[in-house]
């Protein structure tokens, strides 16, 4: 499909405008329908749901705005991208237009120029939006299948759950990959031809703000779509060490999220399978994502110690406490976390900290490990101690400003 194909609805109750926007816009091959009628409009959108619609404020009867807050009421186009047409001078009309939701306007006398960048913009942003929206859809429904397998407990519990596992990962892997080599490269081409649009455009020029928000937004969605690819493509631990990946997660977390992460090992531990590697380097991928995006963290520590036989990994957090333990197990990270450490044989527990923040506590005996004196810590500290049977983790130091 052309980038410049696409259905889209005039509403205005003038015929002269109509026929103006009819013929620019089937000249560059959109499809056209017209309505001189808010009426009329919403009846088209109920028949056949446009891609995108051009809607003028005034007009006899049923006004734009009208007109607008019925298609955001209704299932099925609260969705469609308006754009307004208004008069030059009716400032008043656009903040309120701005303030309903609209997500650009044209003013009257129509300049041929900008009604074609601004609708061949909001267009590919739309669709760039639609696919996202499809591949998230696409990962929840993976999640989804892997939460019924975990309902299922039975002799082959471990084998159905590694599978699953196996198959989440596949899937990920996939839609990381997908992103990566489509949406990311779309939205790339996106800021491209947007930034080539603004230097068309004088600075003092009314459009020009719009499309400094648009290349805002179009740039903040390809960081987005390039962070959900990274995190969706974790490292194979068969050709890297287990420290390497978490140091490097360390910094792709900094990166994305602005914490600070704190990894410290007592001694240079090396796991020697690397599927339990990859299942240590996930929980801790969870543990820090969830803790950043939802207790509000900003600052890690991971530790991994070697003793008496035993790997124990803790992940804490100077975040918010945990909600009531039944409402963190019916999350679908913490149910991750769970059929990871169930995988491994180890025993996990997650408790709120005295003096405030969350750990993680992972313990596991009988994994092939080889260490010597050596240790790694990268950037970050504060004060806290961690106490739990067996084990103490002190940190030391000033919580950067």
């Amino acid at each position: 499909m052309s980038a410049k194909q696409g259905t889209i609805l005039v509403v205005d109750d003038s015929p002269e405008s109509l026929k103006l926007l009819k013929t620019i816009l089937e000249e560059e091959g959109y499809q056209v329908r017209l309505a001189e009628s808010g009426e009329r409009a919403l009846a088209s959108v109920v028949a056949d749901r446009p891609d995108l619609v051009l809607l003028d404020i005034r007009m006899m009867g049923m006004d734009g705005f009208e007109v607008f807050r019925q298609l955001q009421a209704r299932e099925g186009s609260h969705e469609i991208p308006v754009i307004f047409l208004s008069g030059f001078s009716d400032t008043d009309q656009r903040a309120e237009g701005m303030r309903l939701g609209a997500v650009d306007f044209i003013s009257k006398p129509i300049e041929c120029e900008e009604l074609l960048a601004r609708v061949q913009t909001h267009l590919e942003l739309h669709r760039l939006r639609t696919r996202l929206a499809r591949e998230a859809t696409e990962l929840r429904r993976a999640n989804d299948r892997l939460d019924e397998l975990l309902q299922t407990r039975d002799q082959d519990l471990r084998e159905a759950t590694a599978g699953a596992v196996r198959a989440v990962e596949d899937e990920q892997r996939r839609i990381g990959r997908d992103l990566h080599d489509h949406l990311c490269q779309d939205l790339a081409g996106l800021v491209r031809e947007i930034e080539g649009i603004k230097k068309a455009v004088p600075e003092t020029d009314i459009a020009r703000p719009k499309l400094e928000r648009l290349a805002g937004e179009a740039t903040h969605a390809l960081h987005s779509a390039r962070g959900f690819a990274h995190d969706l493509a974790l490292a194979d631990l068969g050709f890297i060490s287990l420290e390497t990946s978490l140091h490097e997660f360390a910094q792709h977390a900094t990166a994305s999220f602005g914490i600070e992460v704190e990894v410290n090992y007592g001694t240079d531990l090396r796991i020697h399978e690397a599927d339990a590697a990859g299942h240590m380097l996930r929980i801790v991928r969870e543990a820090v994502v969830n803790g950043a995006r939802h207790g509000q963290a900003s600052h890690f520590w991971i530790d991994v110690v070697h003793k008496d036989g035993k790997v124990t990994l803790s992940i804490s957090n100077d975040g918010d406490p945990l909600p009531e333990i039944h409402l963190l197990k019916e999350g679908l990270g913490f149910r991750q976390m769970q059929m990871r450490a169930r995988l491994l044989g180890a025993r996990l527990t997650v408790r709120n900290r005295e003096g405030g923040g969350v750990q993680a506590l992972l313990i596991l005996d009988g994994i092939p490990v080889s260490s010597a004196s050596t240790s790694l810590v990268l950037k970050g500290s504060s004060e806290f101690h961690i106490d739990f049977p067996g084990f103490l983790f002190e940190h030391t130091g000033r919580k950067s400003g």
